[in-house]
């Protein structure tokens, strides 16, 4: 079950994989529910598709022996001690921690129906519960009133899905689906690799923005929160380069086929 790089893109769905990856000496998965879900693979520095192993690619993985393969996202490379060349992938559901989402109060069955509708910029992802699930839940409002990224709506802040109505969610490439158990759990993280080895020093890493999303987030003196973004979809500007409305466009090399990378800025805090 050895992994395959993918050509194609992200957002309009068309990743195929393309090229088995012969030689990779290790292939690490970790799943936490409602966490962790990352790739950690081992090349020889002799490998033929060193030039292809790049931050960005995407990966074909067979994540467990009972699980269907899955699409992970190279974030960061590294040369081990030993000089084997080693590759940092995290799960294609990483994608939504990279899009901010607009304010939003309503049912877990409204959210689910309403996620890529309040999201600022398209992403290309279902999202769906088990019937039974989002039955029992009905009345608990999830109450989106400050700036999340659609990753943090889902599980892992305060008053996320997970916070207000538990469950716990299947990543299945683009299908992001909530139920409300998968097993037991027996405070156990499973792994699936072969030929695991040493330790390693990262030589190399890459974090890029594509977009700026400008807000103004504020306390008032009952302790409610107050937020400003920007409504019109068109802001006059001096610098003709940059788009400027919900996202400002900072990666000049940023085009609509691309994942987009949001980086939110609160203007309250700077003065």
């Amino acid at each position: 079950m050895k992994p395959f790089l993918c050509d194609g893109n992200i957002i309009d769905k068309s990743l195929q994989p393309k090229i088995m990856l012969n030689d990779c000496k290790e292939c690490k998965v970790t799943e936490e529910i409602n966490g962790i879900f990352e790739c950690a693979l081992t090349f020889p520095n002799t490998t033929a598709n060193a030039e292809y192993l790049t931050v960005g690619r995407c990966l074909y993985i067979k994540a467990s022996p009972t699980a269907d393969y899955q699409f992970f996202r190279i974030y960061k490379t590294a040369m081990s001690l030993s000089g084997d060349i080693m590759v940092y992938s995290e799960h294609l559901r990483y994608v939504l921690n990279y899009y901010p989402c607009a304010m939003f109060k309503s049912s877990l069955s409204l959210l689910l129906a309403r996620m890529n509708v309040i999201s600022y910029g398209t992403i290309p992802f279902t999202f769906s519960g088990n019937t039974a699930f989002v039955n029992s839940v009905y009345g608990r409002e999830i109450d989106i009133n400050t700036v999340k990224n659609i990753g943090e709506v889902l599980c892992g802040s305060s008053g996320s899905i997970v916070d207000v109505c538990g469950g716990e969610w299947i990543f299945n490439n683009f299908n992001c689906h909530i139920v409300e158990s998968r097993g037991s759990n027996r405070n156990v993280v499973l792994q699936y690799g072969y030929d695991i080895n040493e330790c390693n020093r990262d030589i190399e890493i890459q974090t890029a923005y594509t977009h700026i999303f400008p807000y103004y987030e504020w306390t008032l003196s009952d302790g409610t929160i107050a937020n400003i973004t920007l409504t019109e979809k068109d802001l006059d500007t001096q610098y003709p380069n940059i788009t400027a409305n919900d996202l400002i466009q900072i990666d000049t090399n940023y085009n609509a086929s691309s994942v987009m990378k949001i980086y939110p800025i609160n203007l309250a805090t700077w003065t």
